[in-house]
């Protein structure tokens, strides 16, 4: 049995429209927000190289990598004298890529490996388990099986990070970092969603993605787009403008009304490969996953906020009603790689009904809506009931 296990950011692109990319190459293969797409690629990419086609794809983030080493206390880097900790560990891989460039990354990862190999205590192991549990969970580790069987038992597990399949509403955002950057870990991320149910044949929702870029005195401008292409070192890759091509995925059949306006830099990859035009905008429509995908092109500056809205009517099937009641579920999904990103939700009560029931307690209910919030560190299903006055 032959595997692929690679290091992975986020959904990373590989279109030339926003990325000038000439080739694909396996670092780059995240493009999907669908990872059984992303692994059936990668493994393509893997045999062609290669010439071995794998049996099992793995990727593991950062964030996976820090709450192992937790578990473990330390692990040695690339010299024994190079001892890695959770207080460490991210200063450590800025200076090792700066000084090594990607390699370091997988020395690390076989110090990982190492370590796990060699324990033989009971109670590190229980660590090390519930670590890689947690990273499973919140998405950080997925895993892709060509076994049919082994892949539906790890589907139901929830470790395959497929685009979920639900009757109801759902939300999905995708952002990818377009800038030769590495300013992700600078960026404060959060949704507002105030979904309207007063009439139950013209649902209404409006999401609101906010972001607010960290990043410190000195951070490269937004313009041009490839303005770090092959340049500077971590620290100033990291403190830079942020580049994000956004998808926003809802529930099949969701009709667009409004969306804020995002024009196209004349700056940008796509102007300067010839496949945009200066100041359109960037916003699109289109079918994916059995999903509508609304997607744009969005730069926030250095110590800056940038919000986009996006206003679209939901199809009447989200809600059941059941014996006189009406029932409304919602799943977020979380992004791989995007923690603790901040989640508002507003939901305005269908007219002539009251709440019966929620699975989660809300953060405030009033006599029309009632409201939640949650820090998105997995996926999130929310069930509420509403019964007539």
């Amino acid at each position: 049995m032959t595997g692929i296990f690679w290091i992975s950011t986020q959904n990373l692109p590989c279109t030339s429209r926003t990325y000038e990319a000439k080739i694909w190459l396996m670092r780059d293969v995240t493009w999907e927000p669908d990872f059984p797409t992303t692994a059936q690629t990668a493994s393509d990419l893997y045999r062609i190289g290669q010439g071995i086609s794998p049996d099992i794809i793995v990727t593991i983030n950062q964030w996976a990598m820090l709450n192992i080493i937790e578990s473990i206390s330390e692990i040695y880097g690339p010299t024994k004298e190079d001892i890695i900790t959770s207080r460490n560990f991210i200063d450590k891989i800025e200076i090792g890529t700066d000084n090594y460039g990607r390699s370091y990354v997988d020395l690390i990862l076989q110090g990982f490996i190492e370590k796990i190999l060699s324990t033989n205590s009971i109670n590190d192991l229980l660590n090390i388990g519930s670590s890689i549990n947690k990273s499973l969970e919140e998405k950080d580790i997925q895993i892709f099986f060509k076994n049919p069987i082994a892949q539906a038992k790890a589907t139901q597990f929830k470790w395959t990070g497929e685009i979920s399949d639900t009757p109801h509403d759902y939300l999905y955002i995708v952002d990818s970092n377009v800038g030769w950057s590495k300013v992700d870990r600078n960026i404060q991320r959060s949704i507002n969603y105030q979904i309207d149910l007063r009439d139950i044949e013209n649902i209404k929702s409006f999401v609101t993605l906010k972001y607010i870029n960290h990043s410190g005195v000195g951070a490269s401008p937004c313009n041009p787009q490839w303005i770090l292409k092959g340049e500077g070192n971590y620290n100033s890759q990291k403190n830079s403008c942020y580049w994000n091509y956004w998808r926003l995925y809802t529930p099949q059949n969701s009709k667009h009304i409004f969306s804020t306006p995002t024009e196209l830099s004349d700056q940008s990859v796509s102007v300067k490969t010839g496949s945009g035009l200066p100041g359109k905008d960037t916003f699109k429509k289109q079918s994916n996953y059995g999903k509508t995908e609304f997607s744009g092109l969005l730069s926030t500056e250095a110590s800056d906020i940038t919000e986009m809205k996006v206003i679209y009517q939901l199809p009447t099937s989200i809600l059941q009603k059941i014996d006189g009641t009406l029932k409304y579920n919602l799943m977020i999904q979380k992004q791989p790689g995007v923690p603790n990103r901040e989640v508002n939700l507003e939901i305005i009560i269908p007219d002539q009904y009251t709440i019966l029931k929620s699975s989660t307690i809300p953060t405030k209910i009033s006599t029309n809506s009632v409201s939640f919030k949650e820090i998105l560190t997995k996926d999130w299903l929310l069930e509420l009931s509403f019964a007539p006055q």
